[in-house]
Order: structure tokens, then sequence, then C-alpha cells
């Protein structure tokens, strides 16, 4: 009685050839976009604040329900402290 069912398809990226303009990025394109006309800027977090970054996701969660893991992820500063990070500032 069991069924197989698929998760997810994986993103994959070669970046010698990916591109923004291809059609199939335009949902992307329009809303990095929007992010843009709102101000919305990115930069790399060398120093990470564990405390601003826990109340943001305790903030997260608490609008948008649990984390749901799998291709999301979960806010896990033993994990994240080991990875290349990137924060979005407005």
């Amino acid at each position: 009685g069991w069924t197989v069912l698929p998760l997810c398809n994986d993103a994959i990226l070669n970046p010698a050839h990916f591109t923004l303009e291809a059609p199939e990025c335009r949902q992307l394109r329009r809303q990095l976009r929007k992010a843009r006309n709102a101000g919305v800027t990115t930069k790399r977090i060398t120093l990470p604040d564990w405390q601003a970054m826990s109340r943001i996701n305790t903030a997260w969660v608490q609008t948008h329900g649990p984390e749901h893991g799998l291709t999301m992820g979960r806010f896990d500063r033993a994990y994240l402290s080991h990875q290349t990070l990137y924060g979005a500032y407005r």
C-alpha cells in the first residue's frame, strides 16, 4: 500500500551559463525589481548578530507558522556558523 511521491525538484545552476535574462526567470526578475524599488539591499554577513537573527526568526515563525525544514531549512546557529551568510536589509 505504499506509494512513492516526489518531494521536490532541486534547482541546479551552472554559474558560467546562468543568466537572469532567460524567459523562465521572468518571475525572479519581477521579484528582484520589486525588492530593489522597495530599497532592499543585500550584503555578506561576516560577523553574525546571532541574537538579532534569532529575533527575526522568532518573528517570522509567529507570522508565518512553524519552520518546515526540507528545502526551506530551519534556523540553526550551529549549522549556520559554518556557512557563508548573506542578509537582506531595508
